[in-house]
């Protein structure tokens, strides 16, 4: 990642200053995971104050503060954030040199730990960490800067550290944002065959201690994971969204984007958690009901139709 002064970096992506700085930067996060050289990402006044960045991309606004606001055009704040990404970030995502071994694929730069096994037609991208006894099956990819604990078993077919994918529309087209932060994945953790899991945009994706990540399940950017959760096969969480620890999220289900599902709750089969839900709750159903309430709701559906 390069570093550069703020007054550099405005200059290189075409953008406006508040005020005249040579403050350095380095990184691009959300405003509330900025540190004091990152560049903060802000929607709004609040995430503008609240943030400790010293640096804040924005669109146009008039604030009396005395932070350094980086502006953008209206409309125009996540094509201004692939901007500084691409200054920022320009050499992450490049080709280093890759040592072919054995069948398998392994940046130079990787990490590897003791008794860990790599089978064969594997890529391992850059700046990769994986620690002690863990397994990766054929046909695995780990994107670049990804992190996987100890005693962890990636299965075949996996993807670790996808880019993100992050989709806005910019002047009535579509336009995708890969993403700049990581994936990490901690310690006893099992990632099911032809999973996803993805890059955080500008944060990470966190899988906790001890989670089982089902077959054909997709988990997008930003998502974090609490230790010994649990998502079984073919569901999906959408990007932001968080599980606290000891959720059980059952087969065919998904979790709607920045939804958090508290502590020790579990989202029945082929449901849908769209808004939060509190800690120890069971929800169902494609409107995400307390579970006995969807049952009752189907009762009353059955008794006025009369169908099963």
């Amino acid at each position: 990642m390069s570093n550069l002064n703020i007054k550099n970096l405005a200059d290189c992506a075409n953008l406006t200053l508040s005020n005249e700085s040579d403050w350095e930067i380095s990184g691009l996060r959300y405003a509330a995971d900025a540190d004091l050289h990152d560049i903060a990402l802000a929607k709004n006044v609040t995430e503008i104050k609240n943030t400790r960045a010293r640096v804040v991309l924005t669109e146009p606004i008039v604030l009396n503060t005395d932070k350094i606001l980086l502006y953008c055009g209206y409309g125009e704040r996540y094509p201004a954030m692939e901007k500084v990404a691409a200054i920022l970030y320009s050499k992450e995502n490049e080709q280093l040199d890759i040592n072919a071994k054995d069948g398998y694929y392994i940046a130079s730069d990787a990490i590897i730990g003791a008794n860990s096994h790599i089978s064969p037609f594997v890529t391992i991208g850059s700046g990769v960490t994986i620690g002690e006894n863990t397994l990766i099956e054929p046909n695995v990819t780990i994107g670049n800067g990804s992190s996987i604990g100890d005693n962890c078993v990636i299965h075949s077919g996996a993807r670790i550290g996808a880019d993100s994918f992050l989709h806005y529309l910019y002047k009535g087209k579509p336009r995708c944002f890969h993403g700049v932060g990581h994936t990490v994945i901690g310690k006893n953790v099992s990632i099911g065959y032809n999973s996803v899991v993805q890059r955080g945009t500008l944060a990470d994706t966190v899988i906790g201690d001890d989670v089982l990540i089902g077959n054909l399940t997709v988990i997008a950017h930003d998502v974090r994971i609490g230790g010994g959760s649990r998502v079984v096969c073919q569901s999906g969480l959408a990007g932001g969204a968080t599980l606290g620890k000891n959720v059980l999220i059952l087969a065919q289900s998904g979790v709607v984007d920045y939804v958090v599902v508290g502590d020790n709750s579990m989202v029945m089969a082929k449901s849908v958690a769209t808004k939060d839900v509190p800690p120890r709750k069971k929800i169902s159903g494609t409107h995400g009901r307390e579970h006995r309430q969807e049952l009752k709701f189907q009762a009353r559906l059955r008794q006025k139709y009369g169908r099963e």
